[in-house]
């Protein structure tokens, strides 16, 4: 059988799956029955770019969170990334610009776009003073209305849509940019733009500054007025106009002009219209709206993630005619049924890599589970297992700091502490130690009752202005060591800091990381729950309020957004909330930076869907785990085959924040390479071993630990540690050695890096590496993506899906990036959402609050480039 006879055999087993469902919610209970409701109004509210600024639950994390964020006539600050055009709503209509891959510097790579000359607008010639407003949504799409019914306008944003779509209820369209006209065509016939009344359904026009052809496509005839001058160029009708308007770039390089997009530096050679027949025959079909749906192969181990678009067309043509979409590296490399390669040119290029035309009205992105549970997928060295015993006898009394016991920390590194107790319990059980895993979850459960309780100093309670579960904060105080340790409330026993600082508790009252935060408070109680069932299901509600807040999977739960960092379009997750800068939101969109817990809170989720005997919840976890692992090895990891990234960035081999329009080689704390490389590191599981490969590991290493260099703040916070444990995945023996090496203190409450992890977790990982390495290198990995690229457009296809789902490793086709001083980018502390770990002395609010040097404040703040 030759290789593709076998990976076509593998493609094949793996596309067999369960019919698609929509998973149902994990609880429709209210919050308010276990947590202190926050009256409406007391917290921050929410802005009025709401269709109904009264309804809840409110997306707080979403692809498009900046468009209700703003109503600034800001440039760039409420756009969102739709893929593949930046929109930025304004009071008028939309502002649209064509992103391009910018080197910046050699820690930058950013989506550069003008927000000045080269960009167009769609819009109505009517004035709509009320500005915009966001009303329906979904994972996939969001609706934005401007004036009201009869005299109004509203745009559907579809992620990964060539088009974007306009519907108009009596106003009239109008297209336009600062920007010359180079021709202009209706209905496939040059006609002058001299202020002539011209009719049709196509308008095609050709900008010269910014070298792109832009296609216009009406539902019914439009008779419009076209003006061109040196500053300006508009198309608007001249009457009141209902039906649906579409507009597409058709070519960004068409008289060999555009420096950011043609292949060659201009003056170039023009390049073909290539895509133009493709979006003229499909552009009478469009999504409406989307259903992210799922399905299992439980025989296979394999998953999918299903888009399911819900198509309208023009009125009277062909409603069978598929969806034209765009389709990203990352889907083709975990392999997509149900569309069609329309072009093997790619249509567009972004930070994010190049991506593709394909036509299809449902997609079924192709997933391999991990099957990775609660223990390592294979035994303790028996040359070591004594020693992990004796440390676990050691580590088995561990205690999280004073502050924490009183559940006055931070709810971020009190879930650290729980997982870290946790992880002992599971290493104690897997060397044959049951006494010591039940009478450390004995000592778990009580700490983890304080928070889901209610009986924490820093109490959690249900947001109903947004809908979620945001803590308290704590101003800890215990005078010096003088009076009993409490939480300052300034006189006001109702007083919660979180409620106007966004600095504090890493911003969970603002829902930055929220799925961080809870994801480890999750895992500890699956741990738990997979040691005595019955205590999970007495506290079954309250415990569910961490997984429904991050990863409820239903709109029918009504007090919690669906998904609310999750981007299935991308596959991984977004941690920034609703938090702002100056008032305004970040420029670059929405950020995440440590991959690494992000999937541990689905992975958490996996695991107490098993603890609970729930196969659904389990699913779903193995699911959105794997899309998560399968992205960040696509865009945080830099090896040799990555070529989303160019040498220079590659050389760095681990991305630190990846922003809709920005991918930074930093962190929200620091710019030393072991905060980058240790921040997608933490905290060490048995899923760990699938998100770090021993392949990428050899690559990885060498920076990560020339960065760590043994001393300095990487020893004293804790960072060496996870040097040490990645050096275990090529070298189990010597890691183990290095580990003997290091001081007890690196392990501490008070580390900030190390206080998650223990020594009898660190030692259990080396000592269970075993054949990882030799196992995992033989994976092929670029040549045989490479040489698929050669071949026709449907064995391409087949290959890319049939390499990713039967293998399950991840490489990119992209352009270039590069990087930009760090100086320049640095945030307000008010927008820093990770600080030091706390301890239990007096100068603990003062870390809570981000008083903690310089290396600790450093963040990008940088908007996106405008020319």
């Amino acid at each position: 059988m030759t290789a593709f006879g076998l990976f076509g055999w593998l493609l094949a087993a793996a596309a067999a799956s369960t019919a698609p469902f929509s998973p149902k919610p994990w609880s429709t209970v209210d919050p308010a029955a276990y947590v202190r409701p926050v009256p409406r109004g007391k917290f921050a509210p929410a802005k009025d770019n709401w269709l109904d600024p009264s309804a809840t639950p409110k997306p707080t994390s979403e692809w498009w969170e900046n468009m209700v964020l703003t109503k600034s006539d800001i440039d760039g600050n409420g756009n969102g990334f739709v893929i593949p055009y930046i929109v930025d709503p304004k009071p008028y209509g939309l502002k649209l610009a064509v992103p391009f891959p910018l080197a910046v510097s050699s820690d930058i790579f950013e989506n550069g776009f003008d927000t000045i000359v080269l960009v167009t607008n769609i819009g109505a010639a009517e004035d709509f003073s009320g500005g915009y407003h966001a009303s329906r949504h979904d994972k996939l799409t969001v609706d934005l209305e401007w004036g009201q019914p009869g005299a109004g306008m509203r745009c559907v944003l579809v992620r990964g849509s060539p088009y974007v779509t306009c519907h108009y209820d009596g106003v009239s369209p109008s297209f336009n940019a600062p920007q010359m006209l180079e021709r202009f065509s209706v209905d496939g016939k040059a006609v002058e733009c001299d202020g002539r009344e011209v009719t049709g359904r196509r308008f095609e026009v050709s900008f010269i500054q910014s070298d792109e052809t832009w296609v216009l496509y009406t539902e019914y005839t439009v008779t419009v007025i076209c003006l061109n001058d040196a500053a300006r160029m508009s198309i608007d009708a001249v009457e009141p106009y209902s039906g649906t308007l579409r507009a597409a770039m058709a070519n960004n390089c068409t008289a060999g002009r555009s420096a950011f997009h043609c292949k060659k530096r201009p003056p170039a050679d023009p390049e073909e219209p290539v895509f133009v027949a493709l979006l003229d025959e499909h552009a009478h079909v469009y999504a409406e709206a989307a259903e992210v749906r799922f399905s299992v192969d439980e025989a296979h181990g394999t998953g999918a993630v299903h888009y399911a678009w819900k198509k309208r067309a023009f009125n009277g043509t062909d409603e069978t005619t598929p969806l034209l979409m765009v389709q990203m590296a990352h889907h083709w490399l975990a392999g997509v049924e149900g569309v069609e390669l329309a072009y093997p040119t790619p249509f567009s290029v972004s930070l994010h890599g190049q991506s593709w035309l394909v036509a299809g009205d449902e997609w079924r992105v192709l997933y391999k589970l991990p099957q990775v549970m609660w223990h390592a997928p294979r035994e303790v060295d028996p040359r070591r297992k004594a020693e992990i015993i004796a440390q676990l006898e050691e580590d088995k009394d561990w205690e999280p700091p004073l502050n924490y016991r009183l559940g006055a920390g931070d709810p971020y590194n009190a879930g650290k502490m729980l997982s870290r107790m946790a992880r002992v319990a599971l290493v104690a059980e897997h060397v044959g130690r049951d006494d010591i895993a039940r009478h450390v979850i004995d000592k778990l459960k009580p700490l983890s009752e304080l928070y889901f309780g209610g009986k924490a100093a820093n109490y959690f309670l249900y947001d109903h202005s947004w809908g979620g579960l945001i803590s308290c904060g704590c101003l800890y105080d215990d005078c010096g060591g003088k009076c009993e340790p409490h939480c300052n409330k300034n006189g006001d026993a109702d007083f919660c800091p979180c409620f106007t600082d966004p600095g504090m508790d890493f911003g969970n009252g603002f829902y930055n990381d929220h799925h961080f935060h809870w994801g480890y408070h999750l895992y500890a109680i699956a741990v738990i729950a997979h040691f005595d069932r019955g205590w999970a299901e007495t506290h079954r509600e309250p415990i569910l309020l961490f997984a429904r807040d991050f990863a409820n999977p239903s709109s029918d739960d009504v007090y919690f957004p669906a998904w609310r960092n999750k981007d299935w379009f991308m596959g991984f997750s977004w941690a920034s909330g609703i938090a702002l800068a100056a008032g305004q939101p970040f420029r670059n969109g929405r950020n995440q930076e440590s991959t690494s817990e992000s999937i541990n809170a689905y992975y958490a989720l996996q695991l107490l869907g098993e603890a609970l005997g729930d196969a659904e919840m389990r699913q779903v976890g193995q699911i959105a785990t794997a899309a998560e692992i399968h992205s960040a090895k696509v865009y945080w990891h830099l090896d040799d085959a990555n070529i989303v990234y160019p040498e220079i960035i590659k050389e760095k081999r681990m991305l630190g924040i990846l922003w809709q329009n920005l991918a930074q080689y930093q962190t929200w704390f620091g710019g030393q390479a072991y905060m980058v490389h240790g921040i997608q590191m933490i905290p060490v599981t048995p899923i760990t071993e699938i998100v770090s490969d021993a392949e990428f590991t050899r690559v990885e290493y060498p920076v990560f630990a020339q960065s760590c260099g043994g001393g300095g703040q990487c020893l004293t916070d804790g960072w060496i540690t996870f040097a040490v444990m990645t050096h275990a995945i090529l070298d189990a023996d010597s890691a183990w050695d290095e580990l003997a090496r290091l001081p007890d203190s690196v392990f501490s409450g008070t580390s900030p890096a190390g206080n998650g992890n223990s020594r009898s977790n660190a030692m259990y990982w080396c000592a269970t590496r075993g054949e990882q390495a030799q196992a995992e290198v033989a994976v092929p990995r670029l040549a045989a993506r490479l040489a698929a690229l050669g071949a026709a457009p449907a064995a391409r296809r087949a290959a890319f899906g049939l390499l990713a789902v039967a293998l399950g490793a991840v490489v990119v086709v992209g352009v270039v990036t590069a990087r930009a001083a760090r100086a320049a980018r640095r945030a307000p502390r008010a927008d820093k959402r990770r600080e030091r770990d706390v301890g239990d002395s007096t100068s603990d609010a003062l870390l809570q609050r981000g008083f903690v040097g310089d290396e600790y404040s450093a963040a990008p703040s940088r908007g996106v480039r405008a020319l």
